[in-house]
């Protein structure tokens, strides 16, 4: 992580996801605003463009008891937003998510359980860069939930690419029945039924 942005932070930038309980109680530090305004400052680098090389464990290498990691950890998804109230709008109004109380000062981020999975809607000035899909909900029935989400004003991407053609905003892949739509901060979720 670099150094803080110049101005000073009042929160750490990142920290560690913790459990707490239930799926919705994962806790993570928020990027930091500097003390002034409440400007938003990223104080971390962004990644450069070849990535670094990992010491791999090699065939035959025996696992040290103290090189355990993850053991009791718990993930979540974290979603960049420009524009936290609108966001939560979207992700309140639109999809019908809760706000996880759990987590009072929502002034920087703010916490849900989308799909059983906790997710965490944060403000950054990176939102809606990510060109891929950054979360999959696996839904049981996607017309039903395509047309509860058109009903809200949501509209779906079409793609036609090599191997990957919509039709009315589904892509019949292998195994699967897919669509995809950008949330209020133009982040790219996907919906997913197993065919």
């Amino acid at each position: 992580m670099g150094a803080p942005a110049s101005g000073g932070c009042d929160a750490e930038v990142l920290g560690a996801l913790v459990a707490s309980g239930g799926a919705s109680g994962a806790s993570a530090a928020m990027p930091c605003r500097a003390a002034a305004g409440h400007e938003h400052r990223e104080s971390r680098s962004l990644p450069s463009a070849s990535p670094p090389e990992y010491r791999l464990a090699g065939a035959g290498e025996q696992r040290q008891e103290d090189e355990i990691i993850f053991e009791n950890a718990r993930g979540a998804a974290v979603v960049a937003a420009s524009d936290l109230a609108r966001a939560r709008s979207f992700y309140e109004g639109v999809l019908g998510l809760t706000a996880n109380d759990e987590f009072p000062d929502q002034d920087e981020a703010v916490f849900y359980e989308l799909a059983g999975t906790p997710l965490m809607v944060y403000a950054t000035s990176y939102a809606g860069t990510a060109k891929n899909t950054v979360f999959v909900i696996e839904t049981d029935d996607l017309a039903r939930d395509m047309a509860a989400l058109r009903g809200k004003g949501v509209e779906f991407l079409e793609y036609d690419f090599p191997g990957l053609k919509t039709v009315d905003g589904v892509a019949e892949l292998s195994g699967e029945r897919s669509a995809w739509f950008a949330d209020s901060e133009g982040n790219i979720l996907a919906l997913s039924e197993r065919t």
